[in-house]
């Protein structure tokens, strides 16, 4: 019997490298016989746009440019989050029906989980049927993106489930203070380490004090 593995990264992001990535490691573990899924967690949800990207919105938009600002909004909280309330929910399914989110061609090019989850308290809800679980790749790590979301650091489903992470990216060169002891007690869990940049193993060492693999990008696993 195959082993199931479900895989969470940063698969609903509006651009080209963040579907490439998610696709390719997806279907190169397909290759190597197991049976995998996306785990379909949806990023960013509200606590990221509440909690973490509040800041960093603020910091993109601090211009007058009310174009910018309009950009912004629709990215990150129409074509990203899915959450929709009231007057939004209705302009944005009239957008869809007008011009037919190009998201869509992505997402049934993905092998994502039947049911999609828009919150952590969901997914850590959830009865899961995963052997394995994958953190990977992407900037799944990046505390100015995540925060101390723990569903990157595989921190739900059961305890005996292996946890693994493949060319998980920090996307900084150290750990903040802040975050720092909650990220070594998540990367404790995990049974092996890889990183997509070098500065990652140094970060893995610095703070949990054990020696990651740096690894290529999913992507560059095909020769084309």
């Amino acid at each position: 019997m195959k082993n199931k593995i479900g895989l969470i990264t940063c698969h609903r992001i509006p651009n080209h490298g963040s579907f490439l990535q998610a696709w390719s490691l997806c279907e190169y573990l397909c290759e190597l016989g197991y049976d995998v899924e996306i785990i379909d967690y949806i990023y960013p949800n509200l606590y990221h746009l509440n909690n973490v990207h509040h800041n960093e919105i603020r910091r993109n938009t601090d211009t007058s440019n009310l174009f910018m600002r309009l950009k912004r909004y629709v990215i990150d909280r129409w074509f990203v989050c899915n959450r929709k309330r009231g007057w939004e929910l209705a302009v944005y399914r009239l957008l869809n029906l007008l011009l037919r989110n190009p998201n869509k061609l992505y997402f049934r090019q993905l092998k994502l989980s039947a049911k999609s989850y828009t919150s952590s308290s969901e997914l850590i809800a959830s009865k899961l049927d995963y052997d394995i679980l994958i953190s990977g790749s992407d900037q799944v790590w990046n505390p100015r993106f995540s925060g101390n979301d723990g569903i990157f650091f595989l921190q739900f489903g059961n305890r005996d489930i292996k946890r693994v992470a493949y060319s998980s990216s920090f996307g900084v060169s150290e750990i903040g203070d802040a975050y720092k002891a909650q990220y070594a007690e998540w990367l404790g869990s995990f049974s092996h380490i890889a990183t997509r940049e070098q500065s990652g193993t140094v970060i893995v060492k610095d703070i949990v004090g054990r020696q990651a693999v740096h690894v290529l990008d999913p992507v560059m696993l095909f020769s084309r």
